[in-house]
């Protein structure tokens, strides 16, 4: 899949990882899951290619209307990335149903990682699927500074 902003940025994700995202979703009965987003930019750092994706990690919170990752257990995963030249992207989870608009708890969150010295990742990427259909409802945003990038799907795979 293949996201694009009005700007010129791009977001792409093999499918491979939709199908890894897809088993963790699919490993809840309903409600929502998430994870992190694990990947590279391109040189002039127009494009961002995700090229793997993390589950819920341990402790998480899942609701059916709400999902809270902890970031226990996800540390070693990312260090191992870092090595190969992969860095963490962002974050990835599901809405009940077809929605997949961000909320605004959502934006708050990746708002907080953004300034985060901990992530060290100021312009994240978050990718929201709608969990009843999420090959055709997804949505990708760049969050930068206070605002928020929202991406359009020019491609399927």
């Amino acid at each position: 899949m293949i996201w694009k902003s009005t700007n010129g940025m791009y977001v792409e994700m093999t499918e491979g990882v939709f199908t890894s995202i897809m088993e963790y979703v699919l490993s809840r009965k309903r409600g929502e899951t998430g994870g992190i987003l694990i990947g590279n930019y391109s040189d002039d750092l127009s494009t961002a290619t995700i090229l793997s994706a993390s589950g819920p990690g341990p402790r998480s919170l899942f609701g059916l209307f709400s999902f809270t990752r902890r970031p226990i257990g996800l540390q070693a995963e990312l260090d191992e990335e870092f090595i190969s030249g992969r860095y963490y992207l962002g974050e990835w989870h599901c809405h009940p149903g077809t929605n997949c608009t961000p909320s605004f708890q959502d934006i708050r969150q990746m708002q907080a990682i953004s300034r985060s010295p901990s992530y060290n990742c100021p312009e994240p990427i978050l990718i929201v699927f709608g969990r009843s259909s999420p090959y055709d409802f997804n949505s990708a945003s760049i969050v930068k500074g206070n605002g928020v990038v929202k991406l359009e799907r020019v491609s399927s795979g």
